[in-house]
């Protein structure tokens, strides 16, 4: 298990229309990863739900991510790892 260096929620994400936020993480395994954490109400109605969800794994660095952002205007999503 390699750590996570980095971790960033988008501010623009519409939790009204997909429920919970979403994040970003980065980290010594090379991979930004991309998350969606359950929104209190989602977790009462099925407790046996994990509360963080999976969506993606984007993996295009070589060498590990030291910081993941969201453009506080959009949600696009900038990384910068040892790979320059």
């Amino acid at each position: 298990m390699r750590p996570i260096f980095s971790v960033d929620f988008d501010h623009n994400y519409d939790n009204a229309q997909h429920g919970g936020w979403r994040f970003a993480t980065g980290g010594g395994d090379n991979n930004v990863r991309m998350w969606r954490l359950r929104s209190p109400a989602e977790r009462e109605a099925d407790p046996n739900v994990p509360a963080v969800e999976f969506l993606a794994s984007l993996n295009r660095h070589t060498a590990p991510v030291n910081v993941v952002r969201f453009s506080p205007c959009s949600s696009r999503l900038a990384s910068a790892g040892d790979d320059g």
